[in-house]
């Protein structure tokens, strides 16, 4: 636990912007709070068969508004790297010592995703060994090397040969048993084969053949890390003024939005499988975000009254995760009349009297104020939950 004695540093209101390599970005936490506040809603309806589309994964390929959030995670976990880093990244001999923070970051990311996959039954036959934070891990160790020994030029030079790699690994590779892979199918592809093969009775539940937090699926989002680092390094340019930083967060948005489009024409757009048309495209939506809001609260330096609401999600969103998931886990764990009590109160108090959807949408709003409560707690005390 660390406690902050200022959570967003106060900046004088003629200030052109901050100096985002020496100070917290208010955009960041806005940015991250907003995605923190939308995962626990869309992972929490009253009912399944019940959502709105917004709030709902596409259901194999394409891209809805809920697909966004996982791969806005991980760009702002590349965003903040330049920031925390960049010392390191100057200076040589303090990269030991990261390296040891960050070995020690991403095994605590891992271990927290197993111990919530186990909760609340400990069901260690069917425990699922991937999940969200398992892969956030995974890049956080990966990404840093590469961070350190790599300039934009190079960055870029990866991301465009994992991409492809994938692209070719994906549509051309014949899959043992099977043949020519089917990516129309959810488990004819390398991706699935993989997981089943390593993983069997340890996957997903829902799908019990493959995994979305897949193995095979995590190289490509290699990049997704990489395009944040590289936004951050855009950001933190010595010689970027800050309208040049917010017109190339922009452009390269849009640039990326139509590349991904485009991709996809030939290689779907695909959460599940994480493919390169989706990480374009969802980077091109993230770096869009980033720019406008980086806009809007550290140059513009709009101030509102709403956005605490966002911000204290944002600076303790490891917690809010922690917390969202052990809210609804431990309730599945006493069941009254065969029902949960988040059940029993999605029955009584919306489902009663509301329109199926309506009702399952209020329910997950429902949850997000639920969680509201400890993280205001947490943001007017000044304490930040890192690991």
């Amino acid at each position: 636990m660390r406690t902050a004695t200022q959570i967003v540093p106060e900046t004088p209101q003629d200030t052109v912007a901050p100096k985002p390599h020496n100070k917290r970005l208010t955009s960041l936490d806005i940015f991250r709070g907003i995605t923190m506040m939308m995962m626990v809603l869309v992972n929490n309806p009253g009912d399944w068969n019940n959502i709105y589309y917004p709030f709902a994964h596409a259901q194999w390929h394409g891209c809805s508004m809920t697909d966004l959030i996982f791969p806005f995670f991980i760009f702002m976990m590349g965003v903040s790297m330049t920031f925390s880093l960049k010392k390191a990244k100057e200076q040589p001999e303090l990269r030991p010592q990261a390296y040891k923070k960050a070995g020690i970051r991403a095994m605590k990311l891992i271990g927290i995703g197993l111990l919530l996959n186990l909760l609340p039954f400990f069901d260690f036959a069917h425990w699922r060994f991937m999940g969200v934070l398992q892969r956030i891990g995974i890049l956080f160790i990966i990404s840093v090397p590469l961070f350190f020994s790599l300039d934009w030029k190079g960055l870029l030079r990866l991301s465009s040969i994992i991409l492809i790699g994938y692209y070719l690994l994906l549509t051309r590779l014949p899959i043992p048993g099977i043949g020519m892979p089917d990516l129309n199918a959810f488990d004819q592809n390398i991706g699935a084969y993989v997981d089943f093969k390593l993983m069997g009775a340890h996957l997903w539940e829902h799908a019990k053949t493959w995994d979305p937090e897949g193995l095979i699926s995590t190289i490509p989002a290699i990049v997704t890390a990489l395009s944040g680092i590289l936004a951050g390094l855009w950001i933190g340019h010595k010689k970027s003024t800050p309208y040049a930083c917010v017109t190339g967060l922009m452009v390269a948005g849009f640039i990326q939005l139509i590349a991904g489009e485009w991709f996809g024409l030939g290689f779907p757009i695909n959460k599940s499988l994480w493919t390169s048309s989706f990480v374009i495209l969802t980077s091109g939506y993230a770096w869009l975000t980033l720019g406008a809001l980086y806009w809007l609260l550290d140059i513009y330096r709009f101030e509102h009254r709403g956005l605490t609401f966002f911000k204290i999600f944002g600076v303790n969103a490891i917690s809010a995760f922690i917390f969202s998931n052990l809210l609804v886990k431990c309730f599945e764990a006493f069941p009254v009349n065969g029902h949960n009590l988040l059940s029993l109160l999605y029955q009584s108090a919306y489902i009663s009297w509301m329109p199926a959807k309506t009702a399952s949408l209020a329910y997950a709003v429902t949850l997000v104020l639920l969680n509201a409560i400890p993280m205001y707690y947490l943001y007017r005390k000044n304490i930040i939950f890192k690991v």
